[in-house]
């Protein structure tokens, strides 16, 4: 029912809809024939430790906010590998939530 409601809804607005979900969602996307031929099938995974994260964890960290920024060595990016596994929204939550405590921590003292 759910399906068919979404179908129509598409259909008659003539516009596109981005369907997302967690990965568990594809199943429901793949099950019917309609839907896999209108999707695109874009995907983002966890990323793997190398070029691209590092690449990645550099973007991130000119964004420093804090007063005292700090250099991006090897050893971050390897911690934050390691408590991120390549989640990108992870790695972006965890460099937030430290510049969130730096600030904090500034205005508190």
């Amino acid at each position: 029912m759910l399906i068919g409601m979404l179908m129509q809804l598409i259909n008659s607005s003539g516009i596109g809809i981005a369907m997302v979900g967690t990965p568990e969602s594809v199943i429901f996307f793949e099950s019917e024939m309609q839907w896999a031929r209108r999707s695109v099938g874009l995907s983002y995974n966890a990323m793997d430790y190398g070029e691209q994260f590092t690449e990645l964890c550099s973007i991130l960290y000119r964004y420093q906010y804090v007063k005292q920024k700090t250099e991006l060595t090897d050893e971050i990016i390897d911690w934050l590998y390691e408590h991120t596994q390549g989640v990108v929204a992870l790695a972006v939550s965890l460099i937030h939530d430290a510049q969130e405590i730096a600030i904090i921590h500034t205005f508190s003292n």
